[in-house]
């Protein structure tokens, strides 16, 4: 969590990881290693070719062009489709750099939205888009009160990003952010710990059309969860401490190896009863909605029941 907090972006079959302590890291199979002549940044994504990063650091890192410092509102692109080569701004390559000063503020959030890139500040939001050379990616500020503090709190879903503001929750279809939260949001932001506003972690829960949004109430830790159905619009809640939310990944468990499992002894009543007969935990390469516990588990979401806030 905070400022040194791991993102990752895909692009291809390259994984990359990122930090505002480490250079861009990137691995195609083994360990991961820097990549060469990249900037430190707290954000990233993958957008029309390009590894896009933001709040960047390149002091001290002698990359040609570069503003040799740190600046919490710059953007940097990579070369097109090359995000493993060197991010030094160059006409020819479209590695490029530049500042969203609009607005106050660092930017805290980014993300992709269809072949679109939004960064987002805590009151304001950046459309960019890919215009080519010499330009490259041309930055629109298209809200100057309306933003969002976390980039965990931003979920892409469908065409539409959906988001937890400073005074309301929103949808934002690349126009404009309008408002979804009527009806509940004074409950909400009445419960929300707003200190810790920034720590707001989601999670989308595509088969059910769920968005889940953990939060802080009593202090920093993440105790409850605000959930929105899409599809039909409606709301529900429950409380749960976590530490952080994942899609996980696990491989089935088969009647051969139920007892490396659970033991030779188990009985029904005994399995664990977080995990139902239906549940993909059951069948090979299934994603499964999951949460960290305070007990450092990964545990699966899914037969969590939430109610009517």
């Amino acid at each position: 969590m905070g400022a040194n907090r791991w993102r990752f972006a895909q692009f291809g079959n390259t994984s990359l990881a990122i930090n505002l302590a480490t250079v861009l890291q990137q691995s195609a199979s083994g360990a991961f290693a820097d990549v060469a002549n990249a900037p430190k940044a707290a954000l990233m994504e993958a957008a029309s070719g390009f590894v896009m990063l933001a709040n960047t650091d390149d002091a001290s890192l002698s990359i040609s062009g570069g503003p040799n410092a740190a600046q919490e509102h710059r953007w940097w692109c990579s070369q097109i489709f090359n995000p493993t080569g060197t991010w030094a701004p160059s006409v020819s390559t479209q590695a490029t750099t530049g500042l969203l000063v609009e607005t106050p503020g660092a930017i805290t959030a980014l993300k992709r939205l269809q072949s679109e890139i939004v960064a987002y500040k805590a009151k304001s939001i950046y459309v960019g888009r890919y215009v080519g050379s010499p330009v490259v990616w041309q930055f629109q500020c298209v809200s100057t009160d309306i933003g969002c503090s976390s980039h965990e709190a931003v979920v892409a879903a469908g065409t539409a990003h959906y988001f937890v503001g400073d005074d309301d929750i929103y949808a934002f279809d690349g126009a404009r952010p309008a408002p979804i939260g009527n009806g509940i949001k004074e409950w909400f932001f009445a419960r929300l710990n707003r200190t810790y506003i920034s720590s707001i972690r989601a999670i989308h829960d595509r088969v059910n059309s769920r968005i889940y949004w953990f939060y802080p109430t009593t202090s920093a830790a993440l105790t409850s969860c605000l959930v929105y159905h899409y599809d039909t619009q409606r709301w529900g809640h429950f409380d749960l401490t976590i530490t952080d939310v994942l899609e996980s990944i696990t491989s089935a468990i088969t009647y051969d190896t139920f007892a490396d499992k659970f033991g030779t002894s188990i009985q029904y009543d005994q399995i664990p009863t977080d995990i139902s007969y239906n549940s993909p935990y059951w069948n090979a390469a299934t994603p499964v909605l999951s949460y960290i516990s305070t007990a450092d588990k990964i545990t699966a979401c899914p037969a969590l029941r939430p109610a009517p806030p």
